[in-house]
């Protein structure tokens, strides 16, 4: 779980300018334990400290505006319905 759920967490959590989530361990009939997981406590296990996970999560946000702004070029007259 770390590397897949948390990245996504990590990600989800600066997006919505959060201080952590709250996992729930399970399977598909039983709930085994909650467990709040602080930003801060993400970015130690994932990058080894919170300024590297700023840095990644800039660096991720920027790469995603520029292929936003190279595919929204390419395709001008295009409407999203």
């Amino acid at each position: 779980m770390m590397r897949a759920a948390f990245l996504k967490y990590n990600f989800q959590v600066r997006i919505g300018m959060m201080s952590g989530v709250m996992v729930a361990y399970h399977n598909t009939s039983e709930i085994f334990g909650f467990q709040y997981i602080s930003r801060t406590e993400m970015d130690e296990r994932l990058y080894g400290n919170k300024v590297t996970g700023d840095a990644v999560f800039s660096a991720v946000t920027q790469m995603f505006d520029h292929i936003l702004t190279v595919i929204t070029k390419k395709h001008p007259d295009e409407q999203v319905q």
